[in-house]
């Protein structure tokens, strides 16, 4: 009977230890304190829910309006702003065979401004509009500052210094449109069991209805039990590991 009760008490313990599922929201794009971004901040706020913004380092160069919203968010804690190439809109595949010297000028850049506006420079990078190959990688080994690139790999005889977040899972289908069916779908069938997903999505892109679905979404992660996190919270999940 010790036997049998030790036996329960060690799965009850085992349960009781799993930890809840790691969320990450990836949205990219942002250029201007559009209102689209405003009212998924809003949301975020009201529903306890964190939010990884993609920021082009063009726009800290000259939009005081966008700094001041972004130190703003930043100072919740609930929010925190990455690398998302310096170029913006009409930089095709930036960071993908235009050269060590055009990349390695754009992506310090961008971390230069970070820290001048934002008060540290970014932690994150994710390519805008393509991947990234040797130089990208070999200028992102060089800065130690940057620990967590988005959904993509460095080249064969590239090692990553900083971790790299996979995707896993979407919600848009395709890009730029949401489509909360076809994400809890997915989920159901091969995306609850991950350790973590990393949603990407571009909310300057939706419209009313793609809006509702994007916080439908994040309401049936929460219902699941999901832990939103930062990209710090996430990395330091990564340290204890």
């Amino acid at each position: 009977m010790k036997h049998i009760i030790c036996i329960y008490l060690a799965v009850c313990a085992a349960v009781g230890a799993a930890e809840p599922q790691i969320v990450l929201f990836k949205l990219d794009d942002v250029s201007r304190v559009y209102s689209n971004y405003e009212r998924v901040a809003d949301f975020a706020i009201k529903e306890g829910i964190k939010i990884n913004f993609g920021v082009f380092g063009s726009a800290l160069e000259k939009d005081d309006v966008l700094v001041a919203w972004a130190g703003k968010l930043k100072k919740t804690g609930s929010f925190e702003f990455w690398n998302h190439s310096y170029g913006g809109f009409g930089h095709s595949k930036e960071n993908d065979g235009t050269g060590y010297e055009t990349q390695f000028k754009a992506i310090n850049r961008s971390q230069e401004l970070s820290l001048q506006h934002l008060g540290e420079a970014f932690i994150g990078f994710g390519p805008h509009d393509g991947g990234t190959d040797a130089d990208t990688w070999k200028i992102l080994n060089d800065r130690p500052e940057i620990k967590l690139v988005w959904f993509c790999k460095p080249p064969a005889g590239i090692t990553a210094k900083a971790f790299v977040v996979e995707r896993r899972i979407n919600m848009e289908y395709p890009t730029t449109k949401m489509n909360k069916a076809k994400f809890i779908e997915d989920y159901e069938k091969s995306g609850k069991s991950l350790e973590y997903i990393a949603l990407q999505g571009h909310p300057n892109a939706w419209n009313d209805d793609m809006f509702q679905q994007f916080k439908d979404v994040a309401l049936f992660l929460k219902q699941k039990g999901c832990r939103f996190m930062t990209m710090s919270e996430f990395l330091a999940t990564r340290t204890k590991k």
